[in-house]
């Protein structure tokens, strides 16, 4: 599994232009019904791009917050990037249908 690297420009500064992941998934959600995925093995981080918003939970399945969760347990709204454990599970949800794509890097 490629590493998450960013290149230098032409001045050597680096810049926020990332290699593509070799390892990417695309999930299909259905208003309020969630999908569990498992990180793959050598994943360390996962970048997030979606059709529309959806949430995150870390280690288990997620649910549709209807309302306040204020014990912290509360699924993330549409996270940019994460660090990840391979072998754990990512639980998504969205409140519409739309499509969550996950870009997979290794590394340390």
């Amino acid at each position: 599994m490629q590493g998450f690297r960013t290149y230098k420009d032409d001045m050597g500064e680096r810049t926020a232009i990332a290699q593509p992941s070799n390892c990417r998934y695309a999930v299909a959600l259905t208003a309020g019904v969630g999908e569990t995925v498992t990180v793959p093995q050598e994943a360390t981080s996962v970048a997030f791009n979606a059709t529309g918003p959806f949430w995150v939970q870390y280690g288990a399945p997620a649910t549709l917050p209807t309302g306040s969760i204020l014990d912290g347990s509360a699924p993330e709204l549409a996270p940019q990037a994460r660090r990840v454990k391979a072998g754990s599970i990512l639980g998504l949800v969205a409140p519409a249908a739309c499509l969550v794509s996950l870009s997979f890097f290794g590394g340390r």
